[in-house]
């Protein structure tokens, strides 16, 4: 049975009885849904080889200038019985040799107005989380998002999440979802989505998470992150602008155990915008533009990176074929007006969606 990745290394008999409790739940969903296996799942996914390479100064968190890997995800999904649906996610990498549980619940939605989950699934704070790879313009997440996933404040983990959207023209859509661990880590996320009825195609939104961690050198803390975004899509075009702002664990740890008791705050504004050129009725072409400005710490506002990237997708019926080009300035509190672009990155992706 796979071994479900947890936000901690702490192994104890309680998160063996999470692991087993949903794994078990969700398979007595499966086998119980009538009609065998083919007639009550549902399934969809995608695999696509991706090839990264850094030109110049290497990208924060890598330690070689290239890489190629082949990834891929397979989603399983129950027919809905007595309102009770059955999810399982699993995503292979040829490159990490392994082959991950991505998501692993059971939904129960007696009707279009609210959903209950309980099981194991991604945390969701930011339009990039809110959004599933398909529907993502670029081939990686913004840094900003590279710093929240590292640090712990997005990824995966074993919650129970309420989903409302209310009214009839459920224009509004709100969720809730509470999770604690074997190691007294516990958080609570939530978010809101408005759809605009005066512009289709418009929506707002907001998420965030509030989490109290527990470290073994500085005790207990309670760190945040939140986003805000405004964002278009309707036909060919689509643009979004977004805000994210939190406080960075790990750096708050470190300023409290050497330096003082402050919280270090990160923020980071983003930006994309892009136009689909339909060639014929299965080709389409699709020119993208992105830009961030990350602040690791804001009390020292002046140390920030500035992010600008450029790609192109082409899609041939399920096939999409991607470029990303990038480059990344950095400046430094010490070095005051100066701005190092020494970092540039190249990312292309072939991937087919079933």
């Amino acid at each position: 049975m796979f071994e479900l990745p947890m936000e901690t290394d702490k192994q104890s008999i309680y998160m063996h009885i999470q692991r087993n409790f949903f794994i078990a739940t969700l398979f007595a969903t499966l086998f119980t849904s009538g009609g065998g296996i083919a007639h009550a799942l549902d399934y969809s996914g995608y695999m696509y080889a991706l090839y990264d390479r850094a030109i110049g100064e290497l990208p924060s968190g890598y330690t070689i200038d290239s890489k190629v890997d082949m990834k891929g995800r397979f989603k399983l999904k129950t027919r809905a019985v007595n309102h009770f649906r059955g999810v399982l996610a699993i995503d292979p990498s040829a490159y990490n040799r392994e082959v991950v549980p991505t998501r692993l619940y059971v939904d129960y939605k007696p009707n279009r107005m609210w959903r209950l989950r309980i099981g194991y699934a991604k945390k969701i704070v930011g339009l990039a989380y809110e959004q599933d790879k398909e529907d993502r313009l670029t081939i990686h997440r913004d840094p900003v998002y590279d710093k929240m996933n590292r640090s712990g404040l997005v990824g995966r983990q074993l919650a129970i999440s309420l989903r409302l959207s209310p009214g009839k023209s459920r224009r509004n859509t709100l969720a809730l979802a509470a999770s604690h661990d074997g190691s007294r880590n516990s958080n609570i996320t939530y978010s809101a989505i408005h759809r605009f009825a005066s512009v289709r195609g418009l929506r707002a939104g907001l998420w965030g998470i509030v989490e109290r961690r527990n470290f073994k050198a500085v005790g207990r803390l309670t760190v945040f992150a939140h986003a805000l975004a405004l964002w278009y899509q309707r036909e060919a075009s689509r643009f979004a602008v977004e805000v994210i702002h939190g406080i960075d664990p790990d750096a708050t740890q470190f300023e409290m155990l050497f330096h003082n008791s402050r919280k270090v705050h990160f923020l980071g504004p983003r930006v994309e915008a892009s136009y689909r050129y339909r060639l014929t009725d299965a080709v389409s072409l699709q020119p993208l533009v992105s830009s961030s400005l990350t602040f690791d710490d804001l009390h020292r506002p002046r140390g920030n990176a500035l992010r600008f990237l450029g790609g192109l997708n082409l899609q041939i019926h399920q096939l999409v074929v991607s470029i990303n080009a990038e480059t990344v300035g950095t400046s430094s509190p010490e070095n005051i007006g100066e701005r190092r672009y020494e970092q540039k990155n190249i990312y292309g992706e072939i991937a087919f969606y079933f």
